[in-house]
């Protein structure tokens, strides 16, 4: 299965690209740095998107850590 990933998901430009992404179906793999806002928005694409694949990650990408975290999450799922 293929994923988008969009970085800032939660922010303005982010958030466009995630209703963009998901208009044209596209599974999403969403990206910021709060839980809470990241776990709103995947509610609300899955529920107005049926069908739709929306997985989320915390993560800083100023740290190293958090990059490689988020690689090492792509790779397994």
């Amino acid at each position: 299965m293929k994923y988008t990933l969009i970085t800032g998901a939660c922010g303005g430009l982010g958030r466009a690209f995630v209703q963009l992404c998901a208009k044209n179906k596209e599974n999403l793999i969403l990206t910021g740095t709060n839980q809470t806002k990241l776990n709103s928005l995947l509610e609300e694409y899955k529920e107005k998107f049926e069908g739709l694949s929306v997985k989320t990650f915390v993560l800083d990408l100023g740290k190293l850590e958090s990059r490689e975290s988020l690689i090492s999450f792509i790779e397994k799922e």
